[in-house]
């Protein structure tokens, strides 16, 4: 949004208008700067999900369980909207470059099942002219989105926490399906510690939640192998601290 709006409006986009951008004092580059200007706080109101903010809201991208059934509410049948199933969760978008901004507070969708209630697990929100506004929900600040990784390779995305007491979460990126991916744990003179199998190969991203204990406390190296046709087609690795 921020890069439609400085591609349409040019030198009218320049400080002094109150639009926020800003151009880079060390190399000149024309930018609009990722701190919140504002908050951008959602609720419920009986099976109604609503967005409220001081600023009007150009679009916004909301990450939540694939399952949940909704209906669209009609505050947003002028703007472009879509939601599509990424890494076992539904992505719900809606957007505008025409113009069309929501009011102070909007009503985004109906849920079908009141007996199900809406988790949302990430959240990216932004003003009509692309600056971003910091998402809550029942009272929690719900972390940025990540574009989806798109290489040819596969990726450990992060190992968090690191250091860890053992327990560990690991986001990765395969580029296709695999027929199997085997995860190990090395000490830092090449003894295989620990290996498991139990991972998703399908392609995108995936997350998995591993319980290292009783590995002592020290630095090891946690490699991935993604294997295809019975060869390791690809292979990666991270130093993680266990304290």
């Amino acid at each position: 949004m921020g890069i439609v709006d400085l591609v349409l409006k040019g030198d009218s986009a320049r400080p002094g208008n109150g639009s926020g951008f800003r151009t880079s004092s060390s190399n000149g580059v024309d930018y609009y700067p990722n701190s919140p200007v504002g908050k951008a706080v959602f609720y419920w109101e009986g099976n109604d999900l609503y967005v409220e903010s001081e600023y009007n809201i150009g679009g916004m991208q909301l990450v939540f369980d694939k399952d949940f059934k909704y209906i669209l509410s009609d505050e947003l049948s002028k703007f472009e909207h879509i939601d599509f199933d990424q890494d076992n969760q539904k992505v719900f978008m809606f957007y505008s470059f025409n113009g069309v901004e929501t009011q102070k507070k909007t009503k985004l969708l109906t849920r079908l099942n009141e007996d199900v209630s809406l988790d949302i697990d990430k959240a990216v929100v932004g003003t009509p002219n692309g600056l971003k506004l910091e998402a809550s929900f029942e009272e929690r600040i719900l972390p940025d989105l990540d574009a989806p990784e798109q290489g040819d390779q596969l990726e450990i995305l992060s190992v968090s926490p690191n250091p860890s007491n053992g327990k560990i979460k690991v986001r990765y990126y395969l580029p296709e399906k695999m027929d199997k991916m085997v995860v190990r744990l090395y000490n830092t003179i090449g003894q295989l510690i620990w290996t498991s199998d139990d991972l998703n190969n399908n392609p995108g991203q995936s997350e998995k939640d591993f319980d290292l204990n009783p590995v002592t406390k020290g630095i090891y190296i946690f490699s991935m192998d993604a294997f295809k046709s019975g060869y390791i087609k690809n292979r990666t690795y991270k130093r993680i601290v266990i304290e």
